[in-house]
């Protein structure tokens, strides 16, 4: 596999086992087919490293392009790690047939394995969490078949996660209008509008103010003198309600002072 732009199309019937995670590697260019005949229990091991619902998991992991589940009547897809706590990364998982009945008598999933996806052909409202959690959502993650891009600002475009901009449950933006009919549905950086502004009377006061949507991690950093990993904290906190909040810091010494604000709005 070399890559997301290869078309490798593997199809089993009896399963797939991996029992030992590569040193590096993925395979986001093949499509892994698994087909169960009726009445059949096909087993699946899988050894990546579990690195939780982040985009992390999808690199250097064995992670597969496409996952495809497909299933006649009465069958048991059965899923378990190669060791104690094992990651199935897919950029795209399809279910077919009795596979789309997301329950316990069609999957068997061990607590040693996690099946994390960006995208299906289900809505990922109804498949994240599914089965106790054994089956994920990483909307952090945008590969090729879970990608889309979003105008950010003019003649600038962005790739996110399509089903988390399509979603007509999540509002990452925290605006009170859900992803799908949201013309701006994620804060982006060009949206923070910091400014900055001194006073010198009655003492030298500098004033920092910025947009953040509600429940945002917002993180202000200084420092005195321009150098490789030099900044500093000043404050952090988490924003109550989406709009503009400020700060007041009152610098020492009469030289220059550089800030920096990070706002980390969680997805979805």
């Amino acid at each position: 596999d070399g890559g997301a732009g290869d078309k490798n199309d593997w199809a089993v019937s009896d399963g797939f086992q991996l029992w030992r995670h590569p040193a590096s590697g993925d395979l986001l260019g093949t499509k892994l087919t698994s087909t169960a005949a009726q009445f059949a229990q096909v087993n699946h091991v899988w050894a990546g490293v579990d690195h939780g619902a982040t985009a992390a998991g999808f690199s250097n992991n064995t992670a597969l392009g496409r996952l495809v589940l497909d299933g006649a009547s009465s069958t048991l897809f059965v899923f378990s790690g190669a060791t104690s706590n094992n990651a199935l990364y897919a950029d795209y998982i399809e279910l077919r047939n009795n596979a789309t009945n997301i329950n316990s008598s069609v999957f068997q999933i061990d607590p040693t394995i996690t099946i994390y996806f960006a995208n299906a052909n289900l809505p990922v409202g109804k498949l994240n969490n599914a089965l106790g959690g054994r089956f994920r959502w990483v909307p952090s993650y945008a590969g090729v078949a879970s990608t889309t891009n979003l105008n950010i600002a003019p003649g600038v475009m962005q790739a996110f996660n399509s089903a988390l901009l399509q979603s007509a449950d999540y509002d990452s933006d925290r605006d009170g209008i859900v992803n799908r009919f949201d013309p701006t549905p994620v804060f982006t950086s060009y949206q923070v509008d910091l400014t900055v502004t001194v006073s010198a009377v009655p003492a030298l006061v500098s004033s920092l103010s910025w947009v953040a949507p509600a429940g945002a991690t917002n993180q202000v950093e200084y420092m005195d003198i321009l150098s490789p990993g030099g900044w500093r904290p000043l404050t952090n906190f988490v924003q109550s309600a989406t709009g503009r909040t400020s700060i007041s810091d009152t610098p020492s010494g009469s030289g220059p002072r550089f800030y920096r604000v990070r706002v980390e709005s969680m997805f979805p």
